[in-house]
């Protein structure tokens, strides 16, 4: 009987040290699956949201895009230390970069200076689109022009209505202007019209650009 009882006792034993040394680590239990690189790089466009579905407004909170800008640092570095986020990294700098170069294509330089802004925190040693940024501040400075109808005068000259925004002066005013005339402090001058009065070509002239303006809006 003693035997028998040993003899299970060491059999119970043999069972349970096979059970603990085969046992899962619980530390591994509550580790959280790897990220894909889909799924990184979805927490990525996640974060940067507010600046890549922007088009050029004028009512548009910029501490709110600059906020998208600061919360990609921490991003970064959450996921730079494993391959998958590596990968992510490498596609997002891909797809920033195919944003400027759209933006600046479709002439809207609020979203080119902020994606340049993204860019500077993925690589904050280049200066690659350094130049691409102070265009972008030196365009949005400028005012914005509005054209608001245009009639000939009695000596057979067109006269166009031109409404300036300027964002330095926070404050519209009216211009009444003939073909080649320089107005607004001198920053502005009216190039030539276009049609029969259905817009103007206007010229910034501090940073040499010109611009089509109608009746209806910029095109």
């Amino acid at each position: 009987m003693r035997n028998n009882f040993i003899a299970a006792s060491l059999a119970l034993t043999a069972l349970w040290g096979c059970n603990f040394e085969n046992a899962p680590d619980p530390a591994e239990e509550l580790k959280e699956p790897e990220l894909t690189v889909a799924e990184i790089l979805d927490q990525f466009v996640q974060t940067l949201q507010p600046i890549t579905a922007l088009r050029d407004g004028k009512d548009v909170d910029e501490a709110w895009l600059q906020a998208a800008v600061d919360a990609l640092g921490p991003k970064l570095a959450e996921h730079s230390g494993t391959e998958n986020g590596k990968k992510a990294i490498e596609r997002l700098e891909e797809r920033i970069v195919e944003f400027i170069r759209e933006s600046r294509d479709l002439d809207e330089w609020l979203p080119v200076k902020y994606g340049c802004k993204l860019f500077s925190v993925l690589r904050p040693k280049s200066d690659r689109y350094l130049v691409f940024e102070k265009r972008a501040d030196l365009i949005l400075a400028q005012p914005d022009v509005a054209m608001k109808g245009a009639w000939t005068d009695a000596g057979e000259e067109t006269l166009v209505i031109l409404e300036v925004s300027d964002p330095n002066m926070r404050q519209r005013l009216r211009y009444k202007v003939y073909e080649h005339d320089i107005f607004h402090h001198g920053l502005l001058r009216l190039n030539e019209i276009i049609g029969d009065n259905a817009g103007v070509e206007i010229e910034y002239l501090q940073i040499e650009r010109k611009v089509d303006i109608y009746t209806r809006g910029r095109r």
